[in-house]
């Protein structure tokens, strides 16, 4: 009973909350900040930044299976946020799931033609068509 008192100290339940979430963030607890918006309601407000913000340091810190789960639901709660879609394809390009990040580049170029960072994506994939 005791492991169940340590499990509570760590506020699993905590609400989703994007000041708490950064405050996780600087506070080296990824982990925790990831678990929260993962378990919080879809109606969440916010819940899509917090999604991004932790995704973007796990991406940094190079947890590539947990930066995806986290902008897969990111996406799955706005289709169409473009950084959200940036970052995802910019992952799924960096490890080599270059089908999946084809459409993704594609709808990011129709929401934003003139995106560099996009435009440098498209490349990317293009080179990797030419060499492969």
């Amino acid at each position: 009973n005791s492991r169940r008192s340590q499990v509570d100290d760590l506020d699993v339940e905590e609400e989703f909350d994007l000041e708490l979430i950064k405050k996780l963030l600087a506070a080296g607890r990824l982990r925790q900040a990831a678990q929260i918006c993962l378990h919080s309601g879809e109606e969440t407000p916010n819940l899509g930044d917090g999604l991004n913000l932790v995704a973007l340091h796990a991406y940094v810190e190079e947890h590539h299976t947990a930066a995806g789960r986290l902008w897969e639901r990111a996406m799955r709660l706005d289709s169409e946020q473009v950084n959200v879609i940036f970052n995802y394809a910019r992952l799924l390009v960096d490890v080599g799931r270059l089908a999946e990040a084809r459409p993704l580049v594609t709808r990011l170029l129709k929401l934003k033609p003139h995106l560099s960072p996009a435009i440098e994506l498209q490349r990317r994939l293009e080179g990797t068509e030419n060499n492969g």
